[in-house]
């Protein structure tokens, strides 16, 4: 698995680099700016790490960037609940606080593969659009891709909306696609 980690801080930076090299099924990048990181991520990488407090171009700004390219876990020394949820919304996978073990982010970094090829199977698995939906635009693709995402998990959700705006189809199809 190739993974780009995305850290300004040189120490640890370095520490994650060294500590990832025990893990022979990982190949790390480091970057030490999301700028940096933008040039040479492609397609080739599965997975992004990337602190969440940074100059220039902060985590946040960062994952926005990515326009949900690649899955994402955030660390960070200062979080606050508005920043982990905002990061959450984004589609960021997984948000770890520093310090801590580096087993805590091999198991994030496994919880969200899983999920990852999860959500693949079912995107390909998934019934014809034109089976379910009328229509087509991006708020829509975007909405399929997360309903394929959640589907996979053990997440409960909660449709809401007017009367009419088709919450039972799109409750059907969250219960198909489980």
């Amino acid at each position: 698995m190739k993974i780009a980690i995305v850290e300004d801080d040189i120490n640890m930076r370095k520490s994650l680099e060294i500590a990832m090299s025990d893990y022979d099924k990982y190949e790390i990048h480091t970057f030490k700016n999301a700028r940096d990181a933008l040039k040479k991520l492609d397609d080739t990488f599965e997975l992004v790490i990337s602190d969440i407090n940074m100059p220039g171009m902060d985590g946040i700004e960062f994952v926005k960037a990515l326009g949900g390219k690649f899955e994402v876990i955030i660390i960070t020394g200062n979080a606050t609940l508005a920043r982990a949820i905002e990061s959450i919304q984004l589609g960021v996978k997984d948000f770890l606080l520093k310090p801590f073990e580096i087993e805590t982010l091999v198991t994030a970094i496994e919880r969200t593969a899983t999920v990852a090829k999860k959500s693949q199977k079912t995107l390909s698995q998934e019934p014809a659009r034109g089976e379910n939906f009328l229509g087509s635009s991006p708020a829509l693709d975007q909405l399929l891709n997360r309903i394929a995402k959640a589907a996979v998990t053990d997440a409960s959700m909660m449709l809401l909306g007017e009367s009419g705006v088709g919450k039972e189809l799109f409750a059907r199809h969250i219960h198909e696609s489980s």
